[in-house]
């Protein structure tokens, strides 16, 4: 069956459309931009002496390095198994290898 949308459907669907990309932005905006920035200037402040940051450096070179080696590798980590197109991409290579390729060997 045919589906046909009035032009008034169109429009409301364009306006919400419209209205959730602005909201996603202002998440952004408000939630991670900040996140990004505290993070940038803390992180390098944990073994190197940052202007603006009291106390830096905080740890020596050898664990201010490691904990930034770890926060890295963590967040890395967590970016990976969100991303949904690599879980996709792993499935299909394990189902197109008949299971010799494992999806979770490959994320």
């Amino acid at each position: 069956a045919t589906t046909t949308f009035t032009t008034t459907t169109r429009t409301i669907a364009l306006i919400v459309c419209w209205l959730g990309a602005w909201l996603f932005n202002v998440g952004l905006v408000l939630g991670l931009a900040s996140l990004g920035d505290q993070t940038g200037s803390l992180l390098p402040a944990a073994f190197m002496a940052v202007d603006g940051v009291a106390g830096s450096p905080f740890y020596s070179d050898a664990i201010g390095t490691f904990i930034l080696a770890a926060f890295s590798f963590v967040l890395g980590l967590l970016a990976t198994f969100a991303e949904p197109g690599l879980s996709v991409m792993g499935r299909k290579i394990e189902r197109i290898t008949a299971g010799k390729i494992k999806k979770n060997g490959l994320i």
